[in-house]
């Protein structure tokens, strides 16, 4: 595998746990992710290999490792195989994300102890102070990263609402908690708007789903 990229030592550590994917470019993710109760190391690689090959490849390191491999949690929608050691509780997790007309990009990560369990991924997390969340809605899912200084957080929930007066609610709450709209004038659906208030920074996200309005936030602090 390729040199890690400078200053990546976090990168390196968590690779060092996983078999080396031939031909696999690492880059950097954040030293550490926060998703419900688990706390997460992560690193990743990106390849042209299909998905299919990168889990059968990681499948037989984990079962020559003796790892056991559970059922994976039904809210995370990616392809992909956790085991863990039920000695140490290390918990090894590979999520592959299908590129679209580019390369597979594939997450390692690393947990001691508890990792990705259905409690972690429960859908009832907190939202942070001044991002509204419209009043019928399924679950509030949040990630938190750390990498270095920086921290942010991607909360996604599913509004069962019309877009148009999803993303009107939105709009009224988010001026009404003191955040500036980058760009002025009409917003599309799917767009990514841009937010900041003082040096905290947001992009959101409005979706049509199906039969509700997908609300993904990216907020910076």
């Amino acid at each position: 595998m390729a040199s890690p990229p400078q200053d990546a030592a976090g990168l390196w550590a968590v690779l060092g746990h996983f078999d080396e994917y031939p031909g696999a470019l690492p880059y950097q993710i954040a030293d550490q992710v926060t998703l419900g109760d688990a706390k997460l190391q992560m690193a990743g690689f990106q390849t042209d290999d299909p998905p299919e090959k990168v889990v059968a490849f990681y499948r037989a390191e984990f079962k020559r490792e003796q790892l056991f491999v559970p059922p994976p949690p039904k809210q995370i929608p990616l392809t992909g195989v956790t085991a863990f050691d039920p000695v140490s509780g290390l918990q090894k997790t590979v999520l592959v994300m299908p590129g679209a007309g580019g390369p597979t990009r594939v997450v390692l990560s690393i947990a001691p102890g508890k990792g990705l369990t259905e409690n972690a991924l429960a859908g009832d997390q907190k939202m942070p102070a001044g991002l509204p969340v419209f009043p019928k809605t399924d679950g509030v899912f949040r990630t938190d990263a750390q990498d270095g200084p920086r921290s942010s957080s991607t909360i996604s929930f599913s509004a069962k609402g019309n877009p148009a007066e999803v993303l009107d609610f939105i709009q009224s709450g988010l001026a009404a908690q003191g955040w500036t709209q980058a760009k002025q004038g009409p917003a599309e659906l799917g767009e990514g708007l841009r937010y900041a208030r003082g040096a905290e920074g947001l992009q959101v996200t409005v979706l049509p789903i199906g039969n509700a309005t997908e609300v993904t936030y990216i907020y910076v602090h």
